[in-house]
């Protein structure tokens, strides 16, 4: 009896993980503030660096919006059961002042710490930047309050205090949810 084969052994495949640590893995937002981490890759160090710092504040940027509209859409469900087009403008101009200010308060934001690595890749020197980054939850508190003050009549400016006080109130609970969720993940 003769027995033959015409294929050959498949090969074994082996996989092999490591794990890697992220620069600034912890640093995360919270009730206190709003907090980024981006990276930019890039044969020129200086470019690589803006990459990593645009990348961490449009990080906080989609923090800030997503944590102010929900807060409008609390506030508006608690205080607000209008639904007529004053209701409808007052949220449309809220939410284009939310814009304006997300925009100016990333002026404010700080470098917390920043890291840069040389990377070999394809035989060629390639920089890998690494940037944390804060945005103080009272310095964007403070430029919403600023900003919805000005040339008013004494009445207007009460019910827009009382407004801010019941907004801040809502917007520190969403921050409290924004630090719970993050815990989670």
């Amino acid at each position: 009896m003769y027995l033959a084969s015409c294929g050959s052994k498949a090969p074994q495949s082996s996989v092999q993980r490591t794990e890697i640590t992220l620069p600034f893995a912890d640093h995360l937002s919270d009730k206190e503030a709003f907090r980024g981490v981006g990276m930019g890759k890039s044969p020129d160090q200086g470019f690589a660096l803006d990459q990593a710092r645009l990348d961490a504040r449009t990080f906080i940027a989609q923090q800030v919006q997503t944590t102010v509209k929900s807060a409008v859409e609390r506030y508006r469900e608690q205080y607000d059961s209008s639904e007529d087009t004053v209701g409808l403008a007052y949220n449309a101009k809220f939410e284009e002042l939310t814009r304006n200010l997300v925009d100016q308060s990333l002026n404010n934001v700080m470098v917390d710490d920043q890291k840069m690595y040389e990377v070999q890749q394809n035989n060629q020197l390639v920089y890998e930047a690494h940037v944390a980054m804060t945005l103080k939850r009272d310095d964007f508190v403070n430029a919403m309050e600023a900003a919805t003050g000005g040339g008013m009549s004494d009445g207007t400016k009460l019910k827009i205090e009382y407004d801010r006080k019941k907004f801040r109130e809502i917007f520190e609970q969403e921050m409290q949810q924004l630090k719970q969720d993050q815990a989670r993940n």
